[in-house]
Order: structure tokens, then C-alpha cells, then sequence
């Protein structure tokens, strides 16, 4: 998870429960998210106040798998760039995610929600969305990754 407001930096939420210890400032907070496994194509839906905005909100990078050993893609990273006005006059955001299970798509959906606090009182006006590149290695951690100019 990272933002504008802090160039980008990236953050590792500082536990698997709803809240990610962030803080988001700016004019975006940007997700990664992790699918170990597969998903119906199209199925990863992102909603805010029971709202979904999937197709009113970007890619700011393209998917990027997951490779397990001998090269085997074992799941995938996407990118979704969310504005923080979605989240107008509230201090906390809460993201929730939706897929379908590519083999019961019927019956399994994979859904976690995730929160994380915004700064209104650091904005940046001037900023946009940079390419990033990282290096997944078999133990799904990424490193080396830079996302600024």
C-alpha cells in the first residue's frame, strides 16, 4: 500500500487483520494485491461504502505473477490507484476486495477488507503516478523496488 502524499514509499501492512497501520495522504492511495491461487478473469472487484468503483478507478501498473518453483505462476499482484475522495470527510478508509475462485466461481469467493488512515492535512497537488518495477522471488516477497522518478 503506498500513496501519493508519501512519493510512494511503499508500505507492508503491519498485520493480516483489517487495519494496515498506513497512513494515506495525497490525492491516491495505491493497493497491491496479492491473489495466491486463481481467480475468474475480471472477477477482482474493489468496493468502497458498499460501493463498487472498479471501473472508475486505474491500474496504475500492470499485473505481475507470482512465480513459485521452477517458474510456476502460483498467483498474481495487481495494482488499483483509488482517489482519496472516495473517502471525503472520513479519517479511516475501508477498502473492500471481491474475486471468484476459478474453480467454484458459484460458490467460493475470496474477500478481505483492509483500512487504513488518511492525512487530509498533507496534500500534494502536483503529483502522478510513476512506473514501479520489482523482482518477485519463490517466497512471494518483493524487493528492489523503486517507484520514484
Amino acid at each position: 500500500m503506498t500513496s501519493d502524499g508519501d512519493n510512494y514509499q511503499r508500505h507492508y501492512p503491519e498485520s493480516e487483520f483489517l487495519n494496515t497501520g498506513y497512513t494515506a495522504s495525497g490525492n491516491e492511495v495505491v493497493l497491491a494485491i496479492y491473489v495466491e491461487g486463481f481467480i475468474l478473469r475480471n472477477s477482482l472487484r474493489v468496493y468502497v461504502d458498499d460501493v463498487d468503483i472498479t471501473n472508475d478507478i486505474y491500474e496504475p501498473l500492470p499485473r505481475e505473477d507470482i512465480l513459485g518453483p521452477g517458474n510456476l505462476v502460483t498467483g498474481f499482484i495487481y495494482y488499483k490507484a483509488i482517489p482519496l475522495s472516495y473517502f471525503e470527510n472520513e479519517n479511516i478508509g475501508v477498502v473492500r476486495l471481491f474475486a471468484r475462485d476459478i474453480h467454484r466461481p458459484i460458490d467460493v469467493t475470496r474477500s478481505i477488507t483492509r483500512s487504513f488512515n488518511i492525512d487530509w492535512f498533507t496534500n500534494n497537488t502536483n503529483t502522478k503516478t510513476v512506473p514501479m518495477q520489482s523482482n518477485i522471488d519463490v517466497s512471494n516477497n518483493l524487493k528492489g523496488i523503486d517507484i520514484h522518478d
